[in-house]
């Protein structure tokens, strides 16, 4: 019933102009069972040209009806998939390098040998933590398969914001100093603990204080609040 007006459409159509049949529609077997047909007419003309019959066929093709179908819905999938694995590929790029250029911000200052014996630990203690990371996102990539689901590993734990914003912040000083921009920092005091997978989190500042030291113009402030 849902092909038989396209059905008559098309027929009606080849029989006012001539044209052959071709339809792919669905017939009912003696069964009961619907199943696709590809249907032809090709009309037989006498001497001067006027149909006298039409000749006609209709051919099972179910089963290749079938094959296409799941093909297709195969190709499509594919597509996703591939496209995700893109998505993909580009977010990491940006989250590796990150810890990276935290990285080797802090061995230059450090190979300057200019920092007080604090900064000086405090660079250390931050190449750690990047290296870390970098090492995690790592793992992350010899596990495509959660990443490109969306299914990610989080280790939930008692999060102490402050103490994991000021190790994002720690990372992107070098920066900062490149460009002479100013961070200026406003802690809400006694902030609880939240439940939350640190190093995820640690990403998300990263991301945030990456595009801010990115786009603020040389000389310039950025706020970080947290409260």
């Amino acid at each position: 019933p849902d092909d038989l007006n396209a059905t008559e459409r098309q027929w009606q159509h080849s029989l006012d102009t001539g044209e052959a049949f071709e339809l792919q529609h669905r017939f009912r077997r003696a069964d009961g069972v619907y199943r696709w047909h590809l249907s032809r007419a090709r009309p037989m003309r006498d001497a001067a040209g006027n149909i006298t019959m039409w000749i006609s066929s209709n051919t099972d093709i179910d089963d290749q009806k079938r094959t296409e179908d799941d093909l297709s819905r195969l190709y499509k999938k594919a597509e996703s998939l591939n496209q995700a694995k893109d998505e993909f590929l580009a977010t990491l790029s940006h989250e590796l390098r990150t810890p990276m250029t935290s990285i080797l911000g802090w061995t230059a200052l450090l190979a300057m040998g200019s920092l007080d014996e604090k900064s000086r630990m405090e660079g250390i203690a931050t190449i750690h933590r990047s290296a870390k990371l970098q090492a995690q996102l790592i793992d992350d990539v010899l596990d495509v398969s959660r990443m490109i689901t969306g299914k990610l590993r989080l280790t939930i734990e008692p999060v102490d914001m402050e103490s994991v914003l000021r190790e994002a912040l720690a990372a992107f000083v070098p920066a900062a100093e490149a460009k002479e921009l100013l961070l200026r920092m406003d802690f809400q005091p006694g902030m609880l603990f939240l439940g939350g997978d640190p190093a995820r989190l640690q990403q998300v500042f990263w991301n945030l204080l990456s595009n801010a030291v990115k786009f603020t113009p040389a000389g310039g402030r950025i706020d970080v609040r947290l409260f």
